[in-house]
């Protein structure tokens, strides 16, 4: 009866689990009835042939007039893709549109675009981020879920784990909706792949420079924010505050970038390179304080009679000499021995 009130939990958790799924499935289903080429998100950079495009024409149903439609150009804008420099435009119409292309060899193609509301893609990210936040708790069937996920073996949080957070979570959710809105996965840029790299590396790094467990067990450290920035001594630490500061900055602007742009935003190589000398000097800065606590620790030791570690300065207490003095003939020793006489 004891793991009644669990079981009923982790069923809710499922439950809430189970409802941003059936909402993305409905979106899905609700977008079959209009097909085209391709898909895009209204205002998002849409890319329709390489740099050699002269023109680019849409046609689209004139609002309030059935049957009638109107032919504008649209602006172009280079870009990079996948095979080399393309030409984007942006189409601030929602519904199925007709690009036409006209290359400067005269020539010319024709596009049925898919074009959906910026609401589509806000909804699919919440949907998305409510499945993340919970998924734990459903995993674990129970409270203390992120803490378990952000913690050290001996309790605390981490701040290796909290940074890789930082930068992976808002980057899976947004790079989720992104290709579940398009129907396909979206191009990731170099750099925001080498960011999370980064932060992966950072957070193995982290847990193999963090000292060691004591051999006795210990009572566990209860979740405090302050973790992030104190060690395991709980002194405050700067390299542990530059590296989370850096990292919600950072992370904030990401998210900024893609909701002005509508795309994964392309992370600069001169923001790689402060990141990465950021979390290097965290790691280093950890990785020296851990080799001064276990050489203290090891001088302030020495060992007993029995084997074991005890403290410097902690008088060691030995038995003394086992000594035997032979009782004279035919009297009895003091504690009742009796030594028979000749006869």
């Amino acid at each position: 009866m004891e793991n009644a009130p669990l079981a009923s939990r982790s069923i809710w958790i499922w439950v809430a689990v189970l409802v941003p799924l059936v909402g993305l499935s409905v979106m899905f289903a609700r977008s079959l009835d209009r097909r085209g080429d391709d898909v895009t998100i209204a205002g998002a950079p849409y890319d329709v042939e390489g740099a050699e495009v002269a023109h680019v024409w849409v046609t689209t149903p004139v609002f309030g007039k059935p049957g009638q439609t109107e032919t504008r150009e649209l602006p172009r804008e280079p870009g990079d893709g996948t095979g080399g420099p393309v030409t984007r435009v942006r189409l601030p119409f929602v519904g199925v549109v007709s690009v036409e292309v006209k290359r400067n060899d005269n020539t010319e193609s024709w596009h049925e675009v898919v074009v959906r509301p910026v609401s589509d893609l806000v909804c699919a990210s919440v949907l998305l981020l409510v499945i993340a936040i919970l998924l734990p708790y459903a995993l674990r069937g129970g409270r203390g879920a992120w803490y378990a996920l952000l913690s050290e073996a001996t309790g605390g949080y981490s701040l290796s784990r909290v940074q890789l957070l930082i930068w992976f979570l808002p980057a899976a959710v947004l790079y989720g909706a992104l290709s579940f809105t398009f129907r396909r996965f979206v191009d990731i840029g170099p750099q925001l792949a080498v960011l999370l790299g980064l932060s992966g590396a950072t957070t193995l790094l982290g847990t193999a420079a963090s000292p060691s467990q004591p051999a006795t067990p210990v009572a566990p450290v209860t979740a405090d924010l302050q973790d992030l920035v104190n060690d395991w001594s709980s002194h405050p630490d700067v390299s542990r505050y530059q590296c989370l500061l850096l990292s919600l900055v950072g992370s904030i602007v990401m998210v900024a970038a893609f909701w002005r742009n509508l795309e994964m935003p392309t992370i600069p190589t001169a923001v790689i390179y402060l990141i990465a000398g950021s979390q290097g000097t965290y790691i280093a800065t950890k990785a020296v304080k851990a080799g001064k606590t276990a050489s203290d620790g090891r001088m302030a030791t020495n060992l007993g009679p029995d084997g074991t570690s005890v403290p410097v300065g902690t008088p060691v207490v030995t038995g003394a000499p086992a000594s035997a003095t032979p009782a004279p003939v035919g009297t009895g020793g003091a504690a009742g021995s009796f030594a028979p006489s000749k006869g």
